[in-house]
């Protein structure tokens, strides 16, 4: 037994301290009783038989306590000798494992051996007096029903609808024997034979034909309705309504059917929203096999319109007035296959590992039968469908259909796989106005200045292009003046000019020149030569020349004095001289051409431009130190200059982006109008000012043209003016099944300017984009599908009733919730068609064809309530026998009456033994006498 305890505590660290603590004390106690009861004053046989009960008592104790550690850790089970490696680490009642209470609680050389439902405490217990070292034996049976052999899933109240059939507004009505387990609550009538293997019958009207078994009972013609457990309003039913909320709160993504089949046969379907029933008939029926993956699916078909046309235009849908999804033949399945094993996001997605098999056993006749689908009946893990519903789209199964959907298991609310809306939203259409300032920027601005968000979005400035060259103009609207160089004034001759003779003085605002002529007087001439007159404007040759004039300051010592004025162009290519007209005192002459001069003039000009000229002042003195005056000198150039460029036809493209919506527009959604409009101005009104529009949504494109001499949205104008451009037709139903399919997110805009020119500038912007749109909401069930059947309304669940071509097997593994809609099933010979966890409609019509249904179970049904608490519940009973002064177990002790009974929970709360996590519950403790 030492060697035991050794074992465990090296294997287990410090998880046994406590009972050897537990023995310690144990033994202390004796001794302290056996010491005190051989000093008592009674009779020494009488000491000695209370030390041996004791001794007894405390040694069964003691042992119990070990057989209950040892199920806590684990002892006997996964050791290094176990040949098989996934076994349980310690006990939980799995028949599967062949192992009892305490596993392998023996190893002998790496062979495993032992009693598994027992436990052999060899020598465990100390000498105690005349009592030598005792042993004892431990005896362990597990409850069945708990752990591994308890229930797995668990049901009640709070996972169930109350009755197998409840209809709110409308009766149960068949015409032949309706089997159903579970109960029964119309608040109408129950029309016809209807027999309950379990459950009550209650009716607000009549139900002379239901049938039900003891101690169940038939209430017919209460006068009482039952409540739509969705009711929130409902007398005690504020908190429980929430049980039957969807699992949608908002419209998912669309999904498109698939169009081709899997290599193994099977049309899959992922979770979302379908809105397209054509689409989803061909895809249904198109392979052997049809797998809708674990998840949520919304059905709102617009084939047919249910409202607004605008909200379901035969541009995208086409038509398809009954919205009725048809399902003629093959397997249809909603779940998780079983043969996947564990559900596993990563397997269920596309391209997963998971695949459903084909065929998947729908039409398995046999009992008990497997489903295709993991079911929340069977499993606490099922993750499955719910297919929720809107408007009047419905479901119908005919001819060789196969339809098998599993709900998910919840604890605390029904696991709904069929359910028909009962509150919803109702479309409506959303207009808005955007630009560039939504979203977007300036992605090549081309050309174009003043390119920004701010000038481009509405109520902006808008941006500029202007096209190359220059544009005409005239010369000079200022005189020109002698040029700055250091050659630009120069004098010759005799006589002095002093200082005088510089450009400053000589140029506009300066103070002029003085020469004074010389002592002698024979031929003298003084000269001043002033170079530049360049306009800051070139004048090329071509340019046509209007006048020129030479403006002169001067001033001459007496009216004798001969002053000559020369003007120079080119290389002596072009001169004129000019007389002055005396005067003593400074006067301004401006030097005109004459008529043929300045013809002349013209001529040399157009050919050769004016680059500037050479204007030389020349004074002859009559006499000694005679004293001129002379400056500013200017030349008067009036010329226009013609433009450069502007021979071809130019263009720029500007490139913006944006126009986001405010709040996303979802694939599904339906556009029902765009409006560009774009604030244009051109350089003129001709054939060569032209702007177009390109506009990208995704892969759909459409280029407008907004200026234009014909067939554009406007003419060029020359003032700022806005073209208003409805998308035509035909690209907006093609832009309509674009965001139908991808959303819609934004746009691109691209504005090219054509104009012919030179310098010649084009506006354009703001631009802007008016929308119009409908956005798919949660639609409450409506329509055929809510109107009585007797005033031409359709159901929302039906099987076809051909008394000749009806083979449909439908299983519903989950509840069936539709308080405003009709359920109609008819049972033929060949098929089956069970909903297995209750059905809430409006009103439910019940059929069978031929009548000799092979399938003769409950139509509608319920599963029971399971009041166990599933694999984390283990429940053992302990038997403990001591063999006082025995050092070992033998037969005879074996076979000895019991000291110790004990009832113990091992309670594992994820279901699986996790040693460091069990819980140990003392249930009982009693001791024989």
């Amino acid at each position: 037994m030492i060697r035991r305890l050794k074992k465990l505590r090296l294997r287990r660290a410090d998880e046994g301290a406590i009972l050897i603590f537990a023995l310690i004390i144990v033994t202390t106690i004796a001794l302290v009783v056996g010491t005190l009861l051989t000093r008592g004053d009674g009779s020494l046989r009488a000491a000695v038989q209370l030390r041996t009960v004791a001794s007894t008592a405390y040694a069964a104790d003691a042992a119990a306590n070990v057989a209950i550690n040892d199920l806590r850790t684990g002892y006997g089970f996964r050791g290094p000798s176990d040949p098989n490696p996934d076994a349980e680490p310690a006990f939980n009642n799995n028949p599967a494992d062949g192992l009892g209470c305490f596993g392998h609680n023996g190893e002998d050389n790496g062979n495993l051996t032992g009693d598994t439902a027992s436990l052999s405490l060899n020598g465990f217990y100390p000498a105690l007096g005349s009592v030598g070292t005792s042993s004892a034996y431990v005896e362990c049976s597990p409850n069945s029903g708990t752990g591994q052999e308890g229930a797995v899933v668990v049901i009640n109240k709070d996972n169930k609808a109350a009755y197998a059939i409840i209809t709110l507004d409308g009766s149960i009505t068949t015409t032949e024997p309706l089997n159903v387990h579970g109960g029964i609550y119309s608040n109408s009538s129950v029309n016809g034979p209807v027999d309950l293997s379990m459950g009550d019958a209650h009716a607000f009207g009549s139900c002379t034909a239901t049938t039900v078994v003891p101690p169940f009972v038939k209430d017919c013609n209460s006068a009482k309705k039952i409540a739509d457990p969705h009711d929130c309003s409902a007398p005690g039913q504020t908190t429980s309504c929430q049980a039957y909320d969807p699992d949608l709160t908002s419209v998912p993504a669309l999904q498109k059917p698939p169009t081709s089949c899997t290599p193994g046969g099977v049309a899959e379907f992922e979770p979302g929203y379908y809105d397209d029933v054509t689409a989803l008939n061909a895809a249904t029926n198109m392979c052997a096999a049809t797998w809708f993956k674990p998840g949520t699916y919304y059905f709102d078909f617009h084939n047919g319109c249910v409202g607004s046309a605008a909200y379901c235009p035969a541009n995208v849908y086409g038509s398809n007035a009954t919205n009725r999804w048809s399902i003629d033949k093959g397997s249809v399945v909603g779940g998780w296959p079983p043969s996947c094993g564990a559900y596993s996001a990563a397997a269920a997605a596309p391209g997963g590992s998971c695949t459903l098999p084909n065929p998947p056993g729908i039409d398995n006749p046999a009992t008990p039968r497997t489903s295709s689908c993991v079911s929340p009946i069977d499993n606490p893990n099922a993750v499955g469908v719910q297919f929720v519903f809107g408007g009047d789209s419905r479901l119908y199964l005919q001819k060789t259909a196969m339809f098998e959907i599993c709900g998910s298991y919840h604890s605390n609310r029904p696991p709904i796989d069929l359910y028909g809306l009962d509150t919803g939203s109702t479309p409506t259409a959303k207009s808005e106005t955007v630009d560039i300032s939504n979203g977007g920027s300036v992605v090549d601005a081309g050309g174009f200045t003043g390119a920004t968000v701010a000038n481009l979005k509405a109520g902006g400035s808008g941006a500029t292009w202007t096209t190359g060259g220059t544009a005409g103009t005239s010369c000079c609207a200022t005189p020109l003046d002698v040029g700055n160089g250091p050659n630009s004034v120069q004098t010759s001759g005799s006589g002095s000019w002093g200082t005088t003779a510089t450009a400053a003085n000589i140029s506009t605002g300066g103070s002029g020149a003085t020469w004074t002529s010389a002592n002698n007087q024979g031929g003298q001439q003084g000269t001043l030569t002033a170079t530049g007159f360049v306009p800051t404007t070139a004048v090329p040759a071509g340019t046509a020349l209007n006048n020129l004039q030479v403006k002169v300051r001067h001033k001459e010592p007496t009216l004798s004095n001969n002053v000559t004025v020369t003007l120079t162009l080119g290389a002596n290519a072009w001169s004129k001289t000019w007389t002055l007209t005396r005067s003593t005192v400074f006067t301004t002459d401006t030097l005109s051409l004459t008529p043929a001069e300045l013809a002349s003039l013209k001529a040399y000009v157009l050919s050769n431009g004016y680059t500037g000229a050479k204007i030389a002042w020349t004074g002859t003195p009559n006499d000694k130190n005679q004293v001129f005056g002379v400056g500013p000198i200017q030349v008067l150039l009036d010329t226009g200059i013609p433009p450069t460029g502007g021979t071809t036809q130019e263009s720029s493209t500007l490139r913006i982006n944006g126009f986001s919506p405010t709040a996303s527009v979802p694939s599904g959604a339906i556009l029902t109008g765009a409006t560009v409009h774009v604030t244009h101005k051109e350089p003129d009104t001709t054939a060569n000012s032209t702007g177009s529009l390109t506009l990208n949504v995704g892969s759909w494109s459409s280029s407008l043209a907004v200026v234009g001499p014909s067939g554009a949205a406007q003419t060029p104008s020359t003032s700022s003016q806005t073209a208003n451009i409805p998308i035509p037709a035909a690209q907006l139903n093609a832009l309509q099944k674009a965001v139908h399919a991808g959303g819609y997110t934004g746009m691109t805009a691209a504005y090219t300017a054509t104009a012919k020119g030179s310098a010649v500038t084009t506006t354009v912007g703001p631009i802007t984009l008016d929308l119009t749109y409908w956005v798919p909401v949660l639609r409450a069930q409506s329509g055929c599908v809510t109107t009585p059947i007797a005033s031409g309304g359709c159901s929302f669940l039906s099987t076809d009733p051909d008394h000749g071509n009806n083979k449909v097997w439908m299983y519903l593994q989950g509840t069936t919730y539709a308080p405003k809609a009709d359920i109609n099933l008819t049972l033929s010979n060949f098929g089956a068609q069970v909903m297995r966890f209750g059905l809430i409609a409006r009103q439910v019509e019940f059929d069978i064809n031929n009548g000799n249904p092979r399938y003769t179970g409950p139509v509608f049904e319920i599963p029971d309530n399971t009041y166990v608490l599933g694999f984390q519940n283990n429940v053992v009973e302990l038997i403990v026998r001591v063999c006082m002064g025995e050092t070992t177990v033998t037969a005879a002790c074996k076979a000895s009456n019991p000291v110790l009974r004990s009832r113990v929970q091992i309670w594992d709360e994820s279901g699986q033994p996790v040693i460091a996590d069990r819980e140990m519950r003392i249930l009982s403790w009693s001791r024989s006498s």
